[in-house]
């Protein structure tokens, strides 16, 4: 007996990696198992053939069809270039994951184009973990026979986050009304990891703090603020502070440099560095004027300050960098764009 995974994660799409392309934010997607196995760098000796059969089985899909595991663009690119017996990361990241068995689904009430917890939320057990390592590896785990787990288990969704210990705390936390007990109310064996809810109803937390620790950079070694690398219409940027609240001071914002970096790319150290601009860079030995340079949502350019004949900007172009600049640089870069206005007239 198979179900179709559409109706365990209703309305998310499938993305096929040999034809689309993943969304540049962190939406949500189901993985297309047959051609993620064409990207997964782990097993190098493994053919294509062989790298499906053993994710079949930790993808369950003798059961379920091949686009079960959700996840966003983040995760994907981390467990393509997962080596499958990697030691844990330095940096304290991992994946968070949900699974759950295959007799909580036989057990469900199943009708025609709909599965269990879509329509007669139908409470699984289901397990919210973390793994520093590769999450397959954890997975595959699960079918040691050491462990007295007679059912294969299903992964229905993992997702790579910063600090992973501190992401799986809060989400246990915040479910921590809905963890599994016996019949006395104690916690089932393994209970810290286990809960009993619909999937659709536990997910929007997971989303919640797997966003908040992956946009989180660390903390102002100084004020002891709280720096996140985030996204918004306009494009990445990094925020000192936590949300704005009305009538308090807002929280300072700059804006990525334009196609030098991703919001993959920032550190805490350049986060620091872009939330110091404007940044001074001396005086023009010809005019006396201060020199700056500054990034908006446009992108990032130089001031340079001319006294009561006003302020000229100019643009700071590739391979130039807003944080690399030197004085000397921008005054030749302001010099070159005056004769090429020159030029033109």
């Amino acid at each position: 007996m198979g179900f179709d995974s559409k109706d365990i994660w209703h309305g998310i799409p499938v993305i096929d990696l040999t034809k689309d392309s993943m969304p540049i934010s962190n939406s949500i997607f189901r993985i297309n198992l047959d051609n993620f196995v064409c990207y997964w760098e782990s097993f190098p000796s493994m053919s294509i053939d062989q790298k499906r059969d053993r994710l079949g089985k930790i993808f369950n899909v003798d059961y379920f069809d091949s686009n079960t595991v959700l996840t966003n663009r983040a995760s994907v690119k981390k467990l393509i270039k997962s080596g499958f017996y990697d030691p844990s990361p330095s940096d304290q990241s991992g994946f968070i994951y949900i699974y759950t068995f295959e007799d909580n689904v036989l057990a469900g009430l199943y009708k025609e184009g709909f599965l269990w917890w879509e329509t007669c939320r139908y409470e699984a057990k289901l397990k919210i973990g973390r793994t520093e390592q590769n999450v397959f590896r954890r997975i595959e785990q699960q079918f040691d026979s050491k462990t007295g787990v007679s059912e294969p288990p299903i992964l229905l969704a993992v997702f790579w986050t910063k600090l992973v210990v501190q992401c799986e705390h809060e989400i246990h936390n915040e479910l921590i009304d809905k963890r599994l007990k016996d019949k006395e109310g104690n916690l089932a064996k393994g209970g810290v990891e286990w809960f009993k809810d619909t999937p659709t109803q536990i997910l929007p937390i997971v989303l919640k703090w797997v966003k908040h620790f992956n946009e989180l950079l660390g903390y102002h070694p100084e004020t002891g603020e709280p720096i996140y690398a985030k996204l918004n219409f306009h494009g990445p940027y990094v925020q000192l502070g936590r949300k704005h609240i009305e009538g308090e001071k807002k929280p300072k914002q700059t804006f990525l440099p334009k196609g030098m970096m991703t919001l993959e790319d920032i550190t805490l150290e350049i986060a620091l560095d872009l939330l110091k601009l404007p940044r001074d860079l001396g005086i023009h030995p010809e005019t006396g004027g201060k020199l700056q340079v500054n990034l908006r949502s446009f992108g990032s350019y130089i001031i340079h300050d001319r006294g009561k004949e006003g302020k000229e900007y100019q643009s700071i172009k590739a391979p130039d960098n807003v944080l690399t600049i030197t004085l000397e640089r921008a005054i030749e870069v302001l010099a070159a764009s005056r004769l090429s206005r020159s030029n033109r007239r």
